[in-house]
């Protein structure tokens, strides 16, 4: 969960529209694995 967290946790943070990053870091981690 370390990877993972720190992709979803840190950018999400800065999101106007978080739903929208949400959907960006999980296909990004679908796409490493």
């Amino acid at each position: 969960m370390g990877l993972e967290d720190h992709v979803v946790v840190l950018p999400y943070k800065k999101a106007s529209n978080p739903m929208l990053l949400k959907d960006k870091a999980l296909r990004l981690i679908l796409s490493w694995r």
